[in-house]
């Protein structure tokens, strides 16, 4: 398992610590083609060439290695091509709640799965070999998935 986990280590941000980060920066403001996404009237105030900022981090992290990652699979076989596989996949766990990353991909593949599965019912049949895969865990450093 330790193989398959990430070893550079991360640490998310909230906005107001990155700002204070930022203030403390010096150097060359960044070119304005990287402000593009920037929300309108924010100014983020950061700057490129800090040589001599030095942050430290103490980050403590529970991978939770032990827990039990449990992936589920539907597969529709190929009638023509069936060593060829599409697979259409998403994560199911999620760090916070409400309809995001997690839960549109997870709502769209069973939404698929299930046109399908009504397409299949009535005798047809996919070339190549459909897998739709819903992974557990992704948000544990990718084990799931």
């Amino acid at each position: 398992m330790d193989e398959a986990l990430p070893t550079i280590p991360v640490m998310p941000l909230s906005y107001k610590n990155a700002e204070t980060i930022f203030s403390v920066m010096e150097g060359d403001a960044p070119p304005d083609s990287w402000q593009e996404y920037e929300p309108a009237n924010i100014d983020l105030g950061y700057t490129l060439d800090s040589d001599e900022l030095v942050i430290e981090l103490e980050v403590t992290t529970d991978l939770r290695t032990e827990d039990l990652t449990q992936n589920v699979y539907g597969i529709l076989y190929g009638d023509e091509f069936p060593d060829e596989i599409v697979m259409i996949g998403a994560h199911r766990d999620s760090w916070v709640c409400g309809a995001q990353d997690d839960v549109s991909g997870t709502t769209t593949i069973m939404e698929v799965a299930k046109g399908f599965g009504d397409l299949y019912g009535r005798g047809w049949r996919p070339k190549r070999t459909i897998v739709f895969a819903s992974w557990d865990s992704e948000e544990s450093g990718l084990i799931g998935s």
